[in-house]
């Protein structure tokens, strides 16, 4: 059997073998680097509860969007989300805690510190999460229609994403505080 319509099915059918296995050991590498930064086990925890949550809300949000337009998504768009979704949680959170760390040291109360880190983090994650969307969106310019049909969700699965971390993790922040980045932090 040849064409492309099987040589894509058998591609696939290897992404979908490996997938699970490329999920869990990124997430695993998450764990271990978010938690080797911040020294804690609780910053590694936000970072991937975050993640779960933008995933869940993405993956409703496509599907929605997509029965209100009447399109599906090709089933080859999920590890490319997966792989979007996680690296975008991953920095955006890493930041907004590192700049509620920061503050924690200097003195800051909980509130104060996740405050702070919002007025100064908040806006570079929306521009920057804005921006992730409209370079998804870009691959609509794009001539072969393989491409073209990953533009939509991609950016609509960067908005969710920007839109979770903006308002999830700096609540968390806000609650949680000296928790999250172990004792020394507490201690300072």
């Amino acid at each position: 059997v040849t064409g492309s319509g099987p040589a894509r099915l058998a591609q696939w059918q290897e992404i979908d073998d490996a997938l699970p296995w490329m999920e869990g050991a990124t997430i695993l590498v998450i764990l271990v680097i978010v938690a080797a930064y911040f020294r804690s086990v609780g910053a590694p925890l936000v970072t991937l509860a975050t993640a779960g949550l933008a995933y869940v809300v993405a993956i409703r949000g496509l599907a929605w969007a997509g029965e209100r337009a009447d399109v599906t998504a090709p089933s080859e768009v999920e590890p490319v989300l997966v792989v979007l979704l996680l690296g975008l949680v991953t920095d955006y959170t890493v930041f907004f805690m590192a700049e509620t760390r920061r503050r924690l040291r200097a003195g800051a109360t909980r509130i104060e510190a996740a405050r702070g880190a919002t007025a100064r983090v908040g806006p570079l994650v929306f521009a920057a999460g804005v921006l992730v969307a409209a370079g998804a969106l870009s691959l609509l310019a794009g001539e072969m229609r393989f491409f073209r049909v990953f533009g939509p969700g991609l950016a609509v699965a960067a908005l969710v994403v920007t839109f979770v971390c903006v308002t999830l993790v700096p609540a968390v922040m806000g609650v949680a505080g000296p928790w999250l980045f172990g004792a020394r932090v507490r201690e300072a």
